[in-house]
């Protein structure tokens, strides 16, 4: 028995070992893909960064298919909905937030939630759509984390805009009675 437990303690600390070497070998992949870069948020925004920008844009549009009456002019409206969302939650959840548009701006990972290496911006709406139903179908649990952390954010940020809710049949966000 304890011959067992010994193999799996060797096989714990080589699986800890080779975390730890795997997740320095990203952060040094981040750093030098410019992952880690200054957060300076884009013109006319309060934390949205134009690398968020240009791989939000081609999704939103998808992740909210037939919501949108008019993709070109509700697009913008959506990022700017999402930046001021980003306003309000603590520091570690909009950190958290970033750290996924982060990664997203890494091929290595794109290609393994969403099957696809290249950027969503050089990306058809069709394959997009299909890299997004494959990285929904993952079974790994934090892939599907990645996935709820990037939809859950945008469906918010529309549902939360009364302009974009008026022109699809809902009445808008409820509204706060303070008594």
């Amino acid at each position: 028995m304890n011959d067992t437990l010994a193999l799996n303690r060797r096989a714990f600390l080589r699986a800890g070992l080779f975390g730890s070497a795997l997740l320095a070998g990203g952060a040094g992949v981040a750093s030098l893909s410019g992952c880690s870069a200054a957060k300076v948020p884009a013109d006319g925004f309060l934390h949205l960064r134009q690398a968020d920008i240009e791989l939000l844009t081609p999704m939103i549009p998808v992740l909210l298919a037939g919501a949108l009456p008019n993709a070109d002019a509700d697009v913008p409206r959506v990022l700017q909905r999402l930046d001021t969302l980003l306003d309000s939650p603590a520091q570690g959840g909009r950190d958290a937030i970033f750290q996924l548009y982060d990664v997203l701006q890494l091929g290595a990972f794109r290609w393994w939630t969403m099957d696809a290496w290249s950027h969503p911006g050089t990306l058809s709406a069709e394959q997009i759509d299909q890299g997004l139903a494959s990285w929904s179908r993952k079974q790994n649990s934090f892939a599907r984390l990645a996935f709820n952390g990037l939809c859950q954010p945008l469906t918010l940020a529309w549902y939360t805009d009364p302009e974009i809710a008026k022109g699809t049949g809902y009445p808008g966000p409820p509204r706060k009675v303070v008594a």
